[in-house]
């Protein structure tokens, strides 16, 4: 648990500096050129419809680079909803790739986020995640993605009859065909 506290405190690091107002209350300060928005109104951004109340920072170039939902809802609902139905809780923070690569091109699938991270629990295909459970999306050749990886399970699963300690990544690559990863390797279950 300590290490996904730390990560929440590296990742507003990483984007956010803290001031003080007069009224002693902190106040998130933005990297030079980068915009906060919080929505009144869904809006989509990046292939997600994101609900009203969610907060969304973009870089001096205006791509998305967080995002915090404010209600329950599906992401990537534009493009790949069929494969990727499961709804996030309010307080979900999606982290977003680098937009552009070394040599200054925009990368391919911006609308795929680089990371998850949960804040409350989520069902995903069958299995209920905790808070602080981080997703991930592999991506292969010209596919967005395989599926999605849980990093870093917070509860011990059963899956396929087989127990998977708390601290394991699996790979889903649809809703009946996953892997573990053990030792560097993945191993089907």
């Amino acid at each position: 648990m300590k290490k996904i506290f730390l990560l929440v405190y590296l990742v507003n690091i990483a984007f956010c500096s803290t001031t003080q107002t007069i009224e002693n209350k902190p106040q998130v300060e933005l990297p030079e050129g980068y915009k906060k928005e919080v929505l009144t109104t869904p809006k989509n951004v990046q292939g997600t419809t994101f609900s009203k109340g969610s907060t969304l920072v973009f870089d001096k170039d205006g791509f998305l680079r967080t995002a915090t939902l404010g209600e329950d809802q599906t992401i990537m609902d534009v493009n790949y909803k069929k494969n990727f139905p499961h709804v996030f809780k309010a307080g979900t923070i999606l982290q977003y790739k680098e937009p552009k690569n070394s040599f200054g091109d925009v990368v391919k699938f911006l609308d795929v986020p680089k990371s998850i991270t949960l804040t409350k629990p989520v069902e995903i295909y069958g299995l209920s995640f905790g808070s602080g459970t981080t997703i991930i999306f592999p991506t292969e050749g010209k596919k967005p993605f395989l599926g999605l990886a849980i990093e870093r399970t917070r509860e011990d699963l059963i899956l396929k009859g087989k127990k998977i300690p708390a601290g394991s990544t699996l790979l889903f690559e649809d809703k009946d065909k996953y892997k573990v990863l053990n030792k560097g390797e993945w191993e089907p279950l």
